[in-house]
């Protein structure tokens, strides 16, 4: 395996054709790690995202019934999209400076589930903001996200590069980490700590 680390190579010429695989990162809460270390990365079906949503969003104010109610025209948006995909960033400075929504409130479709719901709060304390790296195979990844990239590393300027492939493989997951550090949420503009 010849894994290309765009951070290590900043400014530097390379050629995609000398790698096999690409660090990336995917932001999230992790509730057990082991999950991911074992089943790998996998998009939402639309029955793990409702069992989800059960689990995470329904209590006091929230109930299966409007859970059922907002969830049916959300997933019919989402699906309207395309195939759905494990969506990495090829830097963490990303992910802490402009899109830490991924690490305060989890996966994108669960977050506005909840904020429809008026319980995105609720997703806060659920898990442990964590990032998890990988190395993803470059065949995984459709031309349209590679194309440009190797002037990006050259140029330094893979900040805010993603990528986003069917899946992540267990054995491909190289390490969790969990940041610490303060944030701005990007929904209130208070600073929160991770």
């Amino acid at each position: 395996m010849r894994v290309l680390d765009v951070t290590k190579a900043a400014g530097t010429k390379v050629r995609l054709s000398d790698y096999s695989h690409i660090i990336a990162f995917h932001a999230c809460r992790i509730e057990d790690e082991q999950v991911y270390r074992t089943r790998g990365l996998w998009p939402y079906t639309r029955e793990t995202a409702l069992v989800e949503a059960y689990r995470k969003l329904e209590g006091s104010r929230v109930s299966k019934e409007r859970i059922d109610k907002e969830f049916a025209p959300l997933w019919e948006e989402v699906e309207s999209f395309g195939p759905k995909r494990v969506w990495l960033m090829l830097e963490t400075r990303a992910f802490l400076q402009e899109s830490c929504h991924y690490l305060l409130y989890g996966s994108e479709f669960m977050n506005a589930l909840a904020m429809r719901l008026g319980c995105r709060e609720r997703l806060m304390s659920i898990g442990k903001p964590a990032f998890i790296q990988c190395a993803v195979p470059l065949a995984d990844i459709a031309p349209c996200w590679l194309n440009g990239l190797e002037s990006s590393i050259k140029h330094r300027g893979t900040s805010l590069s993603s990528i986003a492939v069917p899946y992540i493989a267990p054995e491909n997951i190289l390490d969790i980490t969990y940041p610490t550090g303060i944030v701005q949420n990007p929904y209130t503009y208070r600073s929160i700590t991770l």
